[in-house]
């Protein structure tokens, strides 16, 4: 039951988005509304537990906001690690071709930068409150309690699962690559990188169908394998000792595609018509 300078009604629903509170407040590195929000929890409730779930909790500054209130209750990490191969690839899908960069613009850049730092986020959590658990696991089966991710978090959780409702998909369906490439020629039409309007103005009128997907290269692939996978055996034998040596990023499941390169802008027009795309740049003006 958060408080209300959380701005969480009393009947423990969100009024608003709990986790852009969080981001404002890591802005300003005000941790006393998430105090007030831990004491409200533990005065309504006898057994309380909150549970704060999002990838925006691996960005800097989470872990010394959240180490200002760490004396008030038994903190544990459990962090869920995405392979490179698939993370750049869905990095691109879904920001990177919003802001006009290619898919092997993104992934020299990420190289370049040293990101995904997957050992550094774990270290700040380390740091700022030393004395939490932790739970670290690249999200591929072979790596999960009975492999699979939901048992794996409930079982490192200590959550019953008697009453738990499964998602029938853990899929999330891609546009077709030509959707895609179109798009990243015509980054202009998205307003923001949250902006999905234009990503979602194009599916809606090309369901249906043979669908054609997008994935990396072969060269691609090989660049991303070479430069990141000694970091999985790194980050291996630091937090899961007993499948240190298990290979992480392998080509027999990457997201590796038959074509030497991306789709040609005939391809990208004959899909989505002319017609299509008039009616696409007039709903984006």
């Amino acid at each position: 039951m958060p408080s209300a300078s959380m701005s969480v009604a009393s009947s423990q629903t969100p009024s608003g988005n709990t986790l852009q509170k969080l981001e404002a407040l890591n802005k300003v590195k005000d941790a006393n509304p998430i105090r007030d929000w831990i004491t409200e929890i533990q005065r309504h409730q006898e057994t309380p537990r909150l549970l704060i779930s999002s990838e925006i909790m691996a960005g800097f500054g989470f872990p010394k906001l959240f180490a200002q209130a760490a004396e008030l209750a038994n903190f544990q990490i459990i962090y869920y690690i995405r392979r490179q191969d698939k993370l750049l690839l869905s990095a691109w899908k879904q920001w990177a071709l919003k802001r006009g960069l290619s898919l092997d613009e993104l992934i020299d850049k990420r190289i370049n930068d040293m990101q995904p730092n997957f050992i550094g986020t774990i270290t700040r959590w380390r740091k700022a409150i030393p004395n939490a658990t932790f739970h670290i696991r690249f999200i591929d089966p072979e790596f999960l309690y009975s492999n699979d991710l939901i048992n794996d978090f409930c079982q490192a959780a200590d959550i019953d699962q008697t009453h738990l409702q499964r998602p029938k998909s853990h899929l999330n369906m891609s546009p077709d690559g030509r959707i895609l490439s179109f798009l990243s020629r015509h980054s202009y039409l998205f307003k923001s990188a949250h902006d999905h309007a234009p990503m979602a103005f194009l599916q809606n009128e090309k369901q249906g169908g043979d669908k054609i997907g997008y994935g990396l290269t072969q060269e691609q692939f090989d660049k991303i394998y070479q430069h990141y996978e000694p970091q999985n055996q790194e980050l291996l034998k630091l937090f899961h000792p007993e499948m240190a040596g298990t290979p992480v990023i392998k080509k027999e499941s990457a997201p590796i595609w038959d074509r030497a390169t991306g789709f040609s802008v005939e391809e990208e027009r004959s899909y989505l018509g002319n017609d299509l795309i008039n009616r696409l740049f007039k709903a984006c003006q």
